[in-house]
């Protein structure tokens, strides 16, 4: 699991493309652009 700003998601198995994110309580996601594995957070 990787842990970023308030953002944990985890990769299962051998698709990476299959993310699952799970906010924080003063982070919200904005925006998951999969290709690129960037994730664009917001306050929440």
């Amino acid at each position: 699991m990787i842990s970023a700003a308030g953002l944990s998601w985890e990769r299962f198995g051998h698709d990476e493309d299959v993310v699952v994110v799970r906010e924080e309580p003063d982070v919200e996601v904005a925006a998951i652009d999969l290709p690129t594995r960037r994730v664009r957070l917001v306050p929440a």
